[in-house]
C-alpha cells in the first residue's frame, strides 16, 4: 500500500496573537514593591544605596492595599493625611515611582547640613526658594546620589530648618503626583557650583521625556516567523521606556534588534541604561528557533535513557524533559514522567497572597521557583497539552527586568532560565515572547556585574547560574549566525513528527527510511505523524491499514496493525526535503 499526502506550507508562515502582559511579578507578597533605584518604607525614601539619607513623611503609608494591577502597572492605595502620600503608582515604562499627595507634601530630612534644590536654571541652598519649575534636584552636601523630583505643575520648592531638622516643601499648596527617582542611580555628585550644574544640564533631556505625559499600555501582541519572534508593545503615546534588559543582553550573547525609534541612552542607572521610544509602539525581534510540537523523528538510538528522576530535582526533572523531545522515547521514559509530575502535584501548594488576591504555588519569597519552572519544562515536553504550571509560572515574571520573581539570586537565575526553555517549547506565540524576555533578563543579569563596575556602581548581588546554557544558545541564538556542530537542535526541529503513538525507530534505506515500533495487546495503535513536506509512505509488516489525512501543516497517518508484534513502513521525502536528522544524545544538565 502506498499514500501520498501533501502538507500546506503555508501554516507554518507569520503566526499572530494579542494577549493581555498582565502578571503579578514584583508586586506578589510586597507590602510595599520597590523599585530599581529606590528604597520605599512606610515612613521614608531614599536611593538605593547604603550611605544615602531619607526623606521622612509626614504620615507613614500605613495599610498599603493593592487597588489596581493591570498590564504591568499598578496603584497601592494608604490613607490620606496632610502633607503625606496617600498613594504609590508602579509604571515598568518609566523610571522610579509615583506618589500621591492628597493635601500638600512635606519631607523631613535629618542632615547635619541643609541639601541643596538645582533646576534647569540654577541651584539654592536653605531658606532660598527655588524658582517655579516642574522638576528639581536634590543633592546632600555630602556627595550622595542625587533624587529627582517631577511635578504635574511648576512648583517652589524651598528647604527650611537647621541642623538634623530639614524640612523640604512648596511655597504653594500642591495635590497631585509626584515622580520619584535617582536620576543616575547610585553615582555621587560633590556638592558645589560646578558639579550641580553640569548634573542639570546632564539630566535636562530626562527631565523633558519624565515632564511628558505617562504612556499607557495598550495591548502587546507577537508575531512569529523562521527563526524569529517580533514582540510589540502599544502604547497611547510615545515616551514609554525601553526596558533595560534590551540595552544588555546583546552583551551577554542575544542578538535582540530593537525595530522601532528611541532616544539615545539619557541616564545610567545600577539597573541599566535608559531610553524612551520615540514611537507609540516598542516592536522587538528576538532570535528564536521554532521548535515543532511532538517529538522528533531521528535515525538510530541514542544510548539508554535516564532511569531514575525525582520530580523534587531540579537537574533530574530537567534532564527527563529534554529526553522526552525524542521520538524514540520509551515506556520507562513516560512513565517516569507521569511518576515526577504527580509527586509533584501532590505537594503543590495553593498559597493565596493578601496584597495582590492572587494565588501562587511558590511562597512570597520565591524558594521552589525553580522547580516550578522545572516541571513547566518537563510538563511542556511530555506534551500533555495542558500548560497551568507554566501559567503559574509566568505570574511570578516581572514587568521591569522579566526574570521570575525570587529572594534567592540562584534560585531566580535558575528559574528564569528553565521558564524561558520551557515558555519556548509552548505553541502559544504569547508565551513563547514571555520565553524570549526571559531570556533576554538571563543575558542582561550576566554581563551586570561588569556594567556595574565599568561606572563604579555597587554590584546588585546576581547569580551567575546560567543553566543549560548550551541549549538555550541553539534555541535562542540567531539562526543567521548559528555554527553547525550542535546535532540535538537538528534533531528538535526534525521535519518529521510524533503528534501521538509508541516510540518508533528510524533506520535509513537508501533515500528511504524504515520506521518499525512494537503493538502490544492494549496499547495504543495510532501513529500520528506531522511533515510540512509531500509524503510517501508503505506498509512493509504487520499492518492492516494506513488512512492518511491532511490538515494545514500537518499531515496524519492512522496506522492499524494486523496483530501483536512489530510493524514496519518505509517512508520517502521528497529528494528536495530536509531528511531526518540523526538521534543524538540529550544535553545534561549544567549550570
Amino acid at each position: 500500500m502506498k499514500f501520498w499526502a501533501r502538507a500546506s506550507i503555508s501554516a507554518l508562515g507569520l503566526a499572530l496573537a494579542a494577549a493581555g502582559y498582565g502578571s503579578f511579578g514584583r508586586y506578589a507578597f510586597a507590602q510595599i514593591p520597590q523599585v530599581p533605584g529606590l528604597v520605599l518604607e512606610q515612613n521614608r525614601l531614599r536611593v538605593a544605596h547604603a550611605p544615602a539619607d531619607s526623606l521622612y513623611f509626614a504620615a507613614p503609608l500605613g495599610d498599603l492595599k493593592a487597588k489596581r494591577i493591570d498590564e504591568g502597572e499598578a496603584v497601592f492605595q494608604s490613607r490620606d493625611y496632610a502633607f503625606a502620600p496617600g498613594a504609590v503608582r508602579y509604571s515598568p515604562w518609566r523610571p522610579g515611582l509615583e506618589l500621591y499627595f492628597p493635601l500638600d507634601f512635606k519631607f523631613t530630612l535629618k542632615t547635619d547640613l541643609g541639601p541643596y534644590l538645582t533646576w534647569a536654571e540654577g541651584s539654592v541652598g536653605a531658606d532660598v526658594p527655588g524658582a517655579p519649575s516642574r522638576w528639581y534636584l536634590l543633592n546632600f552636601r555630602d556627595g550622595q546620589a542625587p533624587l529627582m523630583f517631577v511635578f504635574e505643575e511648576p512648583v517652589q520648592l524651598i528647604v527650611t530648618g537647621d541642623s538634623a531638622n530639614w524640612t523640604l516643601t512648596g511655597l504653594q499648596k500642591y495635590k497631585g503626583w509626584v515622580r520619584v527617582l535617582a536620576p543616575i542611580g547610585p553615582k555621587r555628585v560633590a556638592a558645589n557650583v560646578a558639579s550641580l550644574g553640569a548634573l542639570a544640564k546632564d539630566v535636562g533631556p530626562l527631565a523633558g521625556w519624565l515632564m511628558r505625559p505617562r504612556p499607557n499600555l495598550v495591548s502587546f501582541e507577537s508575531r512569529s516567523d523562521a527563526g524569529y519572534l517580533t514582540a510589540i508593545w502599544k502604547f497611547d503615546g510615545i515616551g514609554a521606556q525601553i526596558p533595560t534588559p534590551l540595552h544588555l543582553c546583546k552583551a551577554g550573547g542575544f542578538e535582540t534588534r530593537i525595530l522601532t525609534g528611541s532616544t539615545p541612552i539619557l541616564a545610567q542607572q545600577a539597573e541599566g541604561p535608559v531610553s524612551f521610544s520615540l514611537e507609540p509602539r516598542i516592536a522587538v525581534r528576538f532570535p528564536m528557533r521554532r521548535i515543532p510540537g511532538g517529538r522528533a523523528l531521528a535515525v538510530g538510538k541514542p544510548s539508554q535513557g535516564l532511569s531514575a528522576a525525582s520530580g523534587f530535582d531540579v537537574p533530574s526533572i530537567t534532564e527527563l524533559a529534554i529526553s522526552l523531545l525524542s521520538g524514540e522515547r520509551d515506556e520507562l521514559s513516560t512513565e517516569l514522567y507521569a511518576s515526577c509530575s504527580d509527586e509533584y502535584r501532590r505537594a503543590l501548594p495553593n498559597i493565596t497572597d493578601l496584597v495582590t488576591g492572587g494565588h501562587f504555588a511558590t511562597p512570597g519569597d520565591g524558594s521552589g521557583l525553580d522547580l516550578l519552572a522545572g516541571q513547566a519544562l518537563l510538563q511542556q515536553c511530555g506534551g500533555s497539552g495542558r500548560r497551568d504550571l507554566l501559567d503559574k509560572a509566568m505570574e511570578c515574571q516581572d514587568h521591569w527586568d522579566w526574570s521570575l520573581v525570587a529572594q534567592d539570586p540562584k534560585t531566580r537565575a535558575r528559574a528564569t532560565a528553565l521558564f524561558a526553555l520551557a515558555a519556548s517549547f509552548s505553541s502559544d506565540v504569547t508565551v513563547r515572547a514571555r520565553g524570549a524576555m526571559a531570556e533576554a533578563s538571563c543575558r542582561a543579569a550576566s554581563v551586570m556585574d561588569d556594567y556595574a563596575k565599568r561606572r563604579d556602581f555597587p554590584s546588585l548581588g546576581l547569580s551567575p547560574v546560567q543553566p543549560m546554557k548550551p541549549l538555550r544558545d541553539q534555541v535562542f541564538g540567531d539562526i543567521a549566525l548559528a555554527k553547525p556542530g550542535f546535532g540535538f537542535i537538528d534533531m528538535l526541529t526534525s521535519p518529521v513528527r510524533i503528534v501521538d503513538g509508541p516510540a518508533v525507530t528510524v533506520e535509513r534505506n537508501g533515500e528511504a527510511y524504515i520506521l518499525s515500533w512494537r503493538h502490544q495487546r492494549g496499547s495504543a495503535t495510532t501513529l500520528d505523524l506531522a511533515t510540512a513536506y509531500p509524503v510517501e509512505i508503505e506498509a512493509l509488516d504487520n499492518l492492516a491499514e494506513i488512512t492518511p489525512s491532511s490538515f494545514l501543516a500537518e499531515t496524519r497517518l492512522h496506522l492499524v496493525p494486523k496483530g501483536e508484534g512489530v510493524c514496519r513502513a518505509i517512508l520517502r521525502l521528497p529528494p528536495w526535503a530536509l531528511g531526518i536528522p540523526d538521534a543524538v544524545e540529550p544535553p545534561r544538565y549544567s549550570e
